[in-house]
């Protein structure tokens, strides 16, 4: 079974750190789902805690979540103290994207240094407003303009940040606008040909939003996209409908879909815990085979906080080398928030059959000049020169005046290692353990 609510609103104030970042994950559909302003609080108290390294984590948890005065007083009292830091601010600036924008100019107002918000994000919010009073037309060209700044934007990270807040505007816009009904929604689902994804991409995002439940399907094969962006944003979508059948059909099709839309299912089950979810986990994970996605259920687990996670997920997780290290920091957190003590023994074990999923090579048959020491590295130089005899000096001159004969130099086998990161999508933790979303770590080198 899942904790309930109350358990989980407990492990925000946990002394691990990592149990903190999984609560607040955990939280986020509760928290969406039901506009509850006072978890927006608990989360923002539990990333202020003292010797917090990951609270940036914590503010990436919470972006979408409800907003209030105190909280926006808060978040915008820490961005000025950031700012003079000189440290990142970037999912803090997020979170003020998703704010009502009257709202935050009042608060703006009464918090001393607001003047540190930058511009492009006073723009953002100068020209989200504005968007409130847009046209459908004028919304469907503003998804024409990101189309042809996407690749661009691509390339560059501060530009691809900018990019992703015009992004939110325009989801943001068109989930509100109310000229655009329920059933032109599904209409823009219907006839994506391919030349507009952004807005095929907005109204993806709206359809979850909204909860139109009969997006369900839509949504379903948006998973199965070739557009990452889509997969992804589907199966967010998905997980906002706060449906229980959502994860029946998920299950139902998850069997005869591809590695990524099975990625992306284990993400919705993750993000909407509840008996149901844990019931479609356990179940796919019985009848499931191939180790990578078997992990990858047994981790979905261990995120939505499930009783089962020791007895099932852990043992499957612990046995897959191919599994990055810094699950070892998920793991004893989920135990802590159930009340699961967990053995520096255990702890052990569980490390011991982990790796970041190279293939294992035998240094010493690789090297066969290692030394053991300096000394034994200036012993083996005196004795080669020693050895040295006039007749190989004299070979070896022949060889430079290109006299002697050609000798084939040898060459070993070149040793080929896996991508550690083939199956992390770019909004999981990195496999890294440094507590970042993939795509904020690793996937950006």
């Amino acid at each position: 079974m899942v904790p309930t609510l109350d358990v989980v609103v407990e492990g925000l104030a946990n002394p691990n750190e990592f149990a903190r970042i999984l609560a607040a994950h955990w939280l986020e559909h509760a928290a969406v789902t039901s506009g509850d302003v006072r978890l927006t609080q608990l989360a923002l108290d539990a990333a202020e805690l003292p010797h917090s390294e990951f609270g940036e984590e914590i503010h990436e948890a919470i972006v979408g979540w409800p907003l209030d005065t105190d909280c926006l007083k808060r978040i915008l009292a820490l961005l000025v103290q950031r700012k003079e830091e000189g440290d990142d601010c970037e999912s803090l600036e997020t979170i003020l994207l998703h704010a009502s924008v009257s709202l935050l100019e009042e608060c703006a107002a009464e918090v001393k240094g607001c003047r540190a918000i930058r511009p492009v994000i006073r723009r953002r919010l100068k020209k989200q407003r504005g968007m409130a009073s847009w046209t459908p037309a004028q919304l469907r060209d503003e998804a024409r303009s990101l189309e042809n700044r996407r690749d661009a934007a691509c390339r560059i990270e501060q530009t691809y940040f900018e990019f992703e807040l015009d992004r939110i505007a325009l989801d943001r816009a068109l989930t509100n606008c109310s000229e655009v009904s329920d059933a032109e929604i599904l209409s823009i689902l219907d006839e994506n040909d391919g030349e507009n994804l952004e807005w095929y991409l907005a109204a993806i995002s709206a359809a979850g939003r909204r909860r139109i439940a009969s997006s369900v399907p839509r949504l379903l094969s948006a998973m199965e996209d070739e557009w990452e962006d889509a997969a992804d944003t589907a199966a967010r979508a998905l997980s906002w409908m706060g449906d229980p059948s959502v994860l029946e059909a998920i299950a139902s099709k998850y069997p005869q879909c591809d590695e990524e839309f099975q990625m992306g299912a284990a993400m919705v089950f993750e993000s909407f815990p509840c008996a149901e979810s844990e019931r479609a986990v356990l179940g796919l994970l019985d009848r499931t085979v191939k180790q990578p996605m078997a992990s990858r259920l047994a981790l979905s687990l261990v995120r939505m906080l499930s009783s089962e996670a020791k007895r099932c997920g852990v043992p499957q997780i612990s046995q897959d080398p191919d599994f990055g290290d810094g699950i070892l920091d998920e793991l004893p957190a989920c135990m802590t928030i159930l009340g699961h003590e967990v053995s520096g023994e255990e702890l052990l074990e569980w490390g011991s059959h982990l790796s970041l999923g190279f293939e294992t090579v035998n240094t010493e048959e690789m090297d066969p000049y290692r030394f053991e020491s300096d000394a034994d590295l200036d012993d083996d130089i005196d004795e080669g020169d020693d050895e040295e005899s006039d007749d190989d000096l004299d070979s070896n001159e022949e060889d430079e005046d290109g006299d002697g004969d050609d000798g084939e130099e040898e060459f070993e086998e070149p040793v080929t290692v896996r991508n550690p990161f083939e199956r992390v999508g770019r909004n999981e933790p990195c496999p890294c353990g440094s507590g970042k979303k993939f795509k904020k770590c690793c996937g950006q080198r």
